[in-house]
């Protein structure tokens, strides 16, 4: 999944950052919101 990386680039540069992705990128123990908060990120939501 390219989704995590991208993210993480995003939260390195400055400012407030909205990212939006398809449903199914946030179910499961491999969700976008998993990996990140995985790799040690804080993340709000389900």
């Amino acid at each position: 999944d390219d989704w995590v990386p991208k993210i993480e680039t995003m939260l390195d540069t400055p400012g407030t950052m909205l990212v939006a992705v398809g449903a199914g990128h946030l179910a499961g123990k491999d969700s976008v919101i998993e990996q990140l908060r995985a790799r040690g990120h804080d993340v709000s939501g389900p």
